[in-house]
């Protein structure tokens, strides 16, 4: 789906110390969004009427385009405008995940007797690049720009089994690893 989230927001901060006293007023404002997409899927196979296997997956891609412009204004202790700085950032986000799931059960001609085995493996990555461009009304560094990269990654296995073994009535023998 498609997503938009602007905003907006202002803070003032005061410094009120002995070797440092000036104030300082922020405004920005920003917007975040894009489009995002998933697709799940599965299918569920009966192997014998008291044995089944399940297989099932979840794909996600994402695409976000982000942007924000903050104004920072400085003022000396007696009030006097001393800076003027505009900071603009543009941001692309790329993403995606999958993840796959294999569920194996068996159930016994004795009520409540299972043998149970998990494996899941997920995977995601999430790529952004910003570039941060900021003017100044400092005449000795009146231009910055920086690029910045943020890569991501994480793999995951998951394998797990469980076994329940009933005892007399109402008791129960369980293990299962993990």
């Amino acid at each position: 789906g498609v997503q938009r989230s602007p905003g907006q927001g202002y803070n003032y901060q005061i410094f009120n110390s002995p070797d440092t006293a000036y104030t300082s007023e922020h405004f920005s404002k920003h917007d975040r969004g894009g489009l995002s997409h998933n697709i799940s899927g599965g299918i569920d196979i009966s192997l014998t009427p008291r044995t089944s296997l399940t297989l099932s997956t979840n794909l996600r891609y994402s695409k976000g385009d982000n942007w924000s412009r903050i104004e920072y204004n400085d003022y000396d202790s007696s009030g006097t405008l001393t800076q003027i700085v505009n900071r603009d950032e543009t941001e692309a986000d790329i993403g995606n995940s999958q993840e796959f799931n294999l569920n194996f059960r068996k159930t016994f001609d004795k009520s409540d007797r299972l043998l149970t085995f998990d494996a899941k493996h997920s995977y995601s990555l999430d790529n952004e690049v910003s570039d941060l461009f900021e003017i100044s009304s400092d005449a000795l560094d009146p231009t910055i720009f920086q690029r910045t990269t943020n890569n991501e990654s994480e793999y995951s296995w998951l394998f797990q089994t469980d076994y329940v073994h009933p005892i007399g009535k109402e008791g129960k023998f369980e293990t299962g690893a993990k």
